[in-house]
């Protein structure tokens, strides 16, 4: 969020919508699984040989279900990515699948791992929020896919932060006097004045300040 200056909503929105491919850390036995169809979610061909020793995990299923689960775990640990989410709310969704290879999108034929374990298994977006990562590579490859990401709509408290530092300024402008002959002088005259104002204040000022001088040079 401090990277893109944005809000805890947009990062769930690119989680929810698969535009992030998040990671965790998955310690706990899974399926293996191939994909029927990932247009559904939870449907798929569990593969392995039966096992008979899960009854702790069996005892959450029917008997007609247990069938379907009794197959052989395989052990995990370490990160995983966490793919095709299947979304229960406008910012939220449940991870079924995982795997160790960054797949952007399963398809049918797919083998990947499915968690075993309730409560800890599926992820939803708050449990990813808390517990997960998003790989520094793939906030690279999204900025390189992505160009909108640097001129997306501003948020309702971005444009308000904005609107009351542009504000701010033109007051100062307006009102000439001496000693303001640099950006600190600047800034401490915009925190004395306008600090009760959203987005004023002296930390967001100096990381602003070089950010818009870099602005109007290169543009």
């Amino acid at each position: 969020m401090r990277r893109w200056e944005c809000e805890s909503n947009d990062i769930r929105s690119l989680l929810v919508h698969g535009l992030l491919i998040p990671s965790c850390i998955v310690n706990i036995p899974a399926y293996e699984v191939r994909l029927e169809d990932c247009e559904e979610a939870g449907k798929a061909v569990l593969i392995g040989e039966p096992v008979e020793n899960d009854d702790e995990y069996l005892k959450n299923f029917t008997a007609e279900e247990t069938e379907q689960f009794r197959y052989k775990l395989v052990d995990t640990a370490g990160f995983y990515y966490l793919l095709n989410p299947w979304q229960t709310a406008p910012f939220d969704c449940n991870f079924v699948y995982f795997s160790r290879d960054r797949i952007r999108k399963l398809v049918a034929g797919d083998i990947c791992l499915m968690g075993s374990r309730k409560p800890v298994w599926p992820m939803n977006v708050e449990d990813v929020m808390k517990n997960g990562v998003v790989m520094r590579a793939e906030v690279e490859t999204y900025e390189q896919n992505n160009a909108e990401v640097s001129v997306r709509p501003l948020s309702t408290n971005e444009r308000t932060a904005m609107l009351n530092t542009i504000a701010a300024l033109l007051e100062l402008v307006q009102n000439p006097r001496p000693g303001r002959d640099s950006d600190a002088a600047v800034i401490r005259e915009l925190v004395q004045n306008y600090s009760d104002k959203y987005g004023i204040s002296k930390s967001k000022l100096e990381s602003r300040f070089p950010e818009a001088k870099r602005s109007l040079i290169s543009n």
